[in-house]
């Protein structure tokens, strides 16, 4: 249900340009609350739909209350408060962590689940992270070009004739993944462990190292930037390593 029926237009353009999805949910939230009513409405369409029927209406109400808050808590307008909420809930000496038994904290672990999987892109292996930051990045240059076309002005990263793709991956992995994996792992709910590939431990490997990475910064090009070369830092989950990065580690 979550990004069902995206019109491939960030919420700050539905706004500027009064799309009918901005009208009528005044312009908050218009994506997340346009994904979650027209699931809805496809899912209650026809009984065929509904692969749910063995839930009472009580559970029902519930169910569909639980998804609703979960996309709306994809929209990354609300996204640091999501976090300050739930690192006070994680870190704070004071504070007993998270507590199943409370309902409103299960709640906020379902929605910091359903956001780190929306912005993810980046921990996944690099050919499914290439593969849509190059449909990101389309999408980005279409919007660029509509509101060129309608006088507006070009939103940052969008404007096809100054790529920095490198410069978007950076930020979005250094303010907006990273500290929500890291509050994730604080939390103890991330499975497998960080780890910084160190010149002084990995030397065997330096070799193969660069080849990849040349190859790396190959496939980035064929999407119209390059990549500085430097460290990679790597997610190690069932034994198995995963770029998160392909910009150089800031130190």
């Amino acid at each position: 249900m979550h990004d069902y029926d995206h019109p491939g237009r960030t919420n700050a353009f539905l706004v500027a340009t009064n799309a009918p999805q901005a009208v009528l949910y005044n312009d908050r939230s218009v994506l997340e609350n346009h994904h979650a009513a027209s699931a809805w409405s496809l899912f209650l369409s026809l009984p065929e739909y509904n692969f749910l029927p063995c839930l009472e209406h009580v559970q029902f109400k519930r169910f569909r209350f639980l998804v609703i808050e979960a996309i709306l808590a994809t929209d990354l307008k609300k996204h640091f408060d999501f976090l300050a909420e739930f690192n006070a809930k994680v870190s704070d000496v004071n504070n007993h962590g998270i507590e199943w038994n409370n309902e409103s904290d299960r709640l906020l672990v379902c929605q910091m689940c359903i956001k780190l999987a929306d912005i993810n892109g980046p921990a996944k292996a690099r050919d499914l992270h290439l593969k849509w930051t190059e449909g990101i990045v389309n999408e980005f240059y279409e919007q660029g070009d509509e509101e060129a076309s309608l006088g507006l002005p070009v939103s940052p990263f969008m404007d096809r004739h100054s790529p920095q793709l490198a410069k978007l991956q950076e930020s979005f992995i250094t303010h907006i993944v990273g500290p929500l994996c890291n509050s994730y792992d604080a939390a103890g709910l991330l499975p497998g462990q960080w780890i910084d590939r160190k010149e002084d431990n990995m030397e065997s490997s330096e070799d193969d190292d660069i080849e990849e990475s040349d190859s790396e910064y190959d496939e980035m090009d064929d999407i119209g930037t390059s990549i500085e070369p430097g460290a990679f830092k790597y997610w190690v989950s069932a034994g198995l390593s995963r770029p998160l990065d392909l910009v150089k580690q800031q130190n």
